[in-house]
């Protein structure tokens, strides 16, 4: 059996599995300056992707992880504060993007094994934080799979299960709660994150 072998810009060959592991790593890069050096996610972006030879799809890929990280970013530390000892915003930096990259892909791309994306974030935390950071990212990531039916954000408090299921800030929520009911307010948070 032979591994077909995607293309890149300059023509080079690498495996599937291998352009997809380059692709997690860009993705990494880019949300890592966005959320640690206030970089624009749309500038960081592109001008990494200027300067790739990832082919199409691995560019998709990345796109689609950094615009989702960032878009989601409240309700992937939320559910992520659910499996660590401190908060996610106290993490070391790379950890803390690690787990919020692997969490969107866990969360929101069904076409991207669970199996692994935990092996590639584990990998990732290995190299940017060492193997004992990436033993709690390989257990946050597992204990998240083991428990992810079960976890429901609490819906007594309109206002935050809006802004937190929808990734949004609470006074824009709060205003738009102002405006009309909960479910054309839901409505509108579902339509702007589509």
């Amino acid at each position: 059996m032979t591994i077909k072998k995607s293309s890149t810009r300059d023509g080079n060959q690498s495996t599937p599995a291998a352009s997809g592991k380059q692709a997690r790593l860009t993705a990494l890069q880019i949300v890592y300056e966005v959320f640690e050096k206030g970089q624009y996610a749309n500038l960081a972006l592109e001008r990494t992707l200027r300067k790739s030879t990832l082919a199409w799809v691995d560019r998709h890929l990345v796109t689609e992880i950094v615009n989702g990280s960032v878009r989601m970013v409240r309700h992937l530390d939320w559910v992520l504060d659910l499996f660590l000892a401190k908060p996610v915003a106290k993490q070391q930096p790379w950890v803390r993007n690690i787990l919020r990259i692997s969490l969107y892909q866990l969360l929101f791309m069904d076409r991207i094994p669970d199996y692994a994306c935990v092996d590639d974030a584990v990998k990732m935390a290995n190299l940017k934080a060492g193997k004992r950071l990436g033993a709690v990212v390989n257990g946050v990531l597992r204990n998240y799979l083991r428990s992810r039916e079960k976890i429901q954000i609490p819906a007594e408090d309109e206002l935050q299960y809006l802004a937190v299921k929808y990734s949004y800030p609470d006074w824009l929520v709060r205003e738009f709660l102002s405006l009309t009911d909960s479910a054309e307010v839901e409505g509108a948070l579902i339509y702007l994150n589509s």
